[in-house]
């Protein structure tokens, strides 16, 4: 697997990417509500959706980590941690065999 550093580097992913990303964390911040309602109602139109959301609590789960996904993305980290975050989101979305493209 490629080091998280050979990947920005493959896309030109600079520091000051991460400045002006982590710039926007207060306005997404105050905004990830209102994303996180337009994730979740695109996210229960899909087939995957009535596999996935067996009860509200599951739901509820989800869309927390969401939220948290959606600020991590705005966080100013972009280092080796927040890319195995980002595996283990890709690897849990293969576990459950997840496709939200209806």
């Amino acid at each position: 697997m490629r080091s998280f550093l050979e990947i920005k580097r493959h896309y030109n992913f600079t520091s000051e990417d991460e400045k002006r990303l982590s710039a926007l964390a207060p306005v997404m911040v105050d905004k990830v509500d209102r994303v996180v309602n337009i994730i979740h109602d695109w996210i229960i139109q899909t087939d995957a959706a009535v596999k996935l959301f067996k009860n509200e609590s599951i739901m509820n789960h989800i869309m927390n980590q969401v939220r948290n996904w959606f600020i991590s993305l705005f966080s100013g980290r972009y280092d080796s941690v927040f890319y195995d975050y980002l595996i283990r989101i890709g690897q849990k979305h293969e576990k459950l065999e997840l496709t939200l493209i209806s």
